[in-house]
């Protein structure tokens, strides 16, 4: 489902804990891949509240993670239940 954010239409990528954590283990590879393939697609990265739950305790890898994140557009998604 994509979303609208000033004007511009982005597709969602929900980002599992795996995959965050490999792009911040080797940005020079899987963060660069992530760029160059899914910004230019207008692809807007979103991650689960459990990310945060999961690495919240771990300070190096909030700092890096927040240093590689922070300048794109992105969105945290919360889990309903029906």
């Amino acid at each position: 489902m994509p979303i609208d954010l000033n004007g511009t239409i982005y597709k969602l990528c929900l980002l599992d804990t795996n995959a965050i954590s490999e792009m911040v283990k080797h940005p020079s590879r899987e963060f660069r891949n992530f760029i160059n393939r899914m910004l230019p697609r207008k692809v807007l990265p979103c991650f689960s509240v459990l990310v945060s739950w999961s690495y919240g305790n771990v300070k190096t890898f909030t700092r890096v993670f927040l240093n590689y994140f922070r300048y794109i557009p992105a969105s945290y998604l919360k889990a309903t239940t029906k």
